[in-house]
């Protein structure tokens, strides 16, 4: 599992899934300690999330790695993927 504060107000959480099972990234409202959404679409484990701000818009993002060799960036507002990007090995 894996936890990162994407500001003073959300914080976002991955688990170890595989096949698609358990490879949601979950959203989470830190003053409600509520649920607001999960991310889905990547098919092995997290480990790694990061949030980002766009600059121009000032738009909420979150950048995620997996093991299956996929790099997304999301727009945390809506829980669209923005930016897809796979690889065809890992690097060592």
């Amino acid at each position: 599992m894996y936890c990162e504060f994407i500001d003073d107000k959300l914080l976002a959480s991955s688990s170890n899934g595989f096949n698609g099972y358990g490879c949601e990234i979950s959203i989470w409202d830190i003053r409600t300690r509520k649920l607001l959404r999960e991310l889905r679409g990547h098919e092995g484990s997290v480990p790694c999330v990061a949030g980002l701000t766009q600059q121009v818009t000032l738009k909420k993002l979150l950048m995620s790695v997996s093991m299956d060799r996929s790099i997304r960036i999301w727009n945390i507002e809506d829980g669209g993927t923005l930016l897809l990007q796979r690889f065809s090995a890992i690097p060592e």
